[in-house]
């Protein structure tokens, strides 16, 4: 961001529109997008882990377009417990415990 705010909100606005192509083709739903961090939703835990895979094999393929200050890596935290969804947006310890995982993850894994 700070060497290029506008070639980085273009990248990361590119990104999100392909994060949510896979995640509603892998019965998900965008929760939240803000800055470089995302929630989604998934019909099943098999669905999340698709849907998880395919957007790190997608960001891989746009990563090889740009010039390596552009890349985007993204840590993908998944946890199969229960949420609660409340006017559109997900709560609880499973939202928690998903992000704590992210942390950990090598950049470009799940």
């Amino acid at each position: 961001m700070a060497d290029n705010e506008n070639e980085t909100v273009h990248t990361l606005n590119a990104c999100r529109h392909c994060l949510g192509k896979i995640i509603a083709a892998h019965d998900g739903r965008l929760v939240d997008f803000t800055g470089d961090n995302f929630l989604a939703e998934f019909r099943s835990a098999t669905q999340a882990l698709r849907g998880a895979w395919a957007a790190q094999n997608e960001i891989d393929v746009e990563n090889a377009k740009l010039p390596i200050e552009r890349k985007m890596q993204y840590r993908l935290g998944l946890h199969l417990g229960e949420v609660l969804s409340q006017e559109g947006r997900l709560y609880g310890d499973g939202v928690n415990i998903a992000a704590r995982l992210e942390s950990i993850v090598e950049p470009g894994g799940v």
